[in-house]
């Protein structure tokens, strides 16, 4: 039953990461995902044969939406350079 309950609040910071990839303030974005890394690292255990694919998940999401703050942030200094 926990892991069960720990396994959905993983995904609720993956889905809130995906969310994130819409966001266009950066510090938000930053100050954001240093709470969820926060939220994913105390949330407990998962099922094994559930834990793969949802830290792939994780993962894979983290880095867009870090991906898209940096190109966000290039995209602003450029245009303050024009």
């Amino acid at each position: 039953m926990i892991m069960k309950r720990n396994f959905q609040l993983k995904m609720d910071v993956v889905k809130q990461l995906i969310d994130l990839q819409k966001t266009e303030a950066i510090r938000d974005v930053e100050a954001a995902i240093k709470k969820l890394q926060n939220d994913w690292e105390e949330i407990g255990p998962v099922a094994n044969e559930e834990w793969e694919g949802l830290k792939e998940s994780y993962w894979k999401n983290r880095k867009k939406v870090k991906k898209e703050c940096v190109k966000l942030e290039m995209w602003k200094y450029h245009k303050k350079l024009s």
